[in-house]
């Protein structure tokens, strides 16, 4: 989880936009941490 927080931040913060692919990363990074959310939640139970 740290890493994907940790990439996260370094793709918010980078200059380039690798011809629009760096939103479509964002938004997969997002869809990753948010799954790790709900399995760290699941296994809670």
């Amino acid at each position: 989880m740290r890493y994907l927080k940790l990439a996260k931040t370094a793709l918010q913060k980078g200059a380039h936009d690798f011809q629009g692919e760096r939103v479509k990363v964002l938004k997969d990074t997002d869809k990753a941490i948010a799954e790790v959310e709900k399995a760290l939640k699941s296994d809670r139970h």
